[in-house]
């Protein structure tokens, strides 16, 4: 092969060598909720740490599926929310936090649902909302606070809708 032929195809490799690729930046993907690395057909164990729109999220996968407790900080360090997953579903205590750095929320899941007493609270830490959860849904009697601790609504929930006063 002559010269001139070689340059040419040596600039056209170099060009395609060179072209940006499509590659997933995490190196992991999800098929049928499962999570996988990219270079493998195995379902992932291991830690999975990515940043995302200037939060980082942490948590455990086992044999593809989030299990563990999960964590997502702001770049900073400080926290936005922490809590356990088991296979894949939010389970027991979850904490949700204020960029600042105050609670923000609490309480537990159970099955991937809200499922216990929930309470929000205003950054100066007194409580904002508290009521129950079952399955998900709200239930009973729910307040919600003003800055200075006096009641400023309270509802009666029934499987998430609230509860009418029966009128005579």
């Amino acid at each position: 092969m002559s010269i001139k032929y070689l340059v040419p195809v040596l600039i056209i490799l170099l060009l395609v060598s060179c072209s940006p690729k499509k590659i997933d930046k995490s190196g992991f993907s999800i098929k049928n909720n499962i999570v996988y690395r990219n270079d493998s057909n195995t379902p992932y164990t291991g830690i999975i740490k990515s940043k995302s729109e200037g939060k980082v999220f942490e948590y455990y996968v086992k044999d593809g599926l989030k299990n563990g407790e999960f964590k997502a900080t702001f770049e900073n360090g400080n926290l936005i929310m922490k809590g356990n997953i088991v296979n894949d579903m939010n389970e027991g205590k979850w904490v949700y936090y204020y960029p600042s750095g105050e609670l923000e929320s609490e309480g537990n899941f159970k099955y991937n649902k809200a499922d216990s007493i929930w309470t929000w609270y205003f950054p100066s830490g007194k409580i904002k909302e508290k009521g129950m959860f079952v399955n998900g849904l709200r239930e009973g009697n729910w307040k919600m606070f003003d800055e200075l601790g006096n009641v400023s609504l309270e509802n009666e929930y029934k499987n998430g809708v609230i509860s009418m006063p029966d009128q005579k």
